[in-house]
């Protein structure tokens, strides 16, 4: 059985597993800058924000934790995504998203594939079946989220 508890200071103090042996850890939101984020602890955050369907949405925990706003990410939506003909307004947002979290896990996650892998593929899947997006579209927006990551 495994006990948690919090000490005086904040830290949470977690008893039990083998041999009931206790550690300290601080609770990972405690004065940890999306910037200094263990790649695993980044990887799991990004995981949690894609749909059922595979894709993500433009929103400021996606921009957050990409480095920037999201007024940047909306911005660079207008300056790199601007013919995507077919798709509406919110389904160009929703496919930009869908490409910067590829190209987070792809470019700056790469340590943790063996846990986003499935993920970018489902991913992938859902913005080749976009009505309207072709391979060359996906590809334009791919080679520009560098700009965004800083790559």
């Amino acid at each position: 059985m495994i006990n948690k508890s919090t000490s005086s200071s904040g830290r949470v103090k977690w008893a039990g597993g083998r041999g009931g042996a206790r550690r300290d850890r601080a609770p990972s939101h405690v004065g940890t800058g999306i910037q200094s984020l263990a790649p695993h602890e980044r990887t799991t955050r990004l995981i949690a924000l894609q749909t059922f369907e595979g894709s993500f949405y433009l929103t400021p925990a996606l921009a957050t934790l990409l480095g920037t706003t999201l007024t940047n990410l909306e911005a660079k939506l207008k300056e790199f995504v601007p013919t995507l003909t077919g798709l509406s307004e919110e389904q160009r947002k929703i496919l930009w998203a869908t490409v910067l979290a590829v190209g987070m896990f792809e470019r700056k996650l790469t340590v943790e594939r063996d846990v986003w892998e499935l993920v970018v593929e489902k991913a992938r899947a859902w913005m080749v079946g976009l009505v309207g997006v072709g391979y060359k579209d996906i590809e334009m927006s791919e080679g520009l989220v560098g700009e965004v990551l800083g790559d």
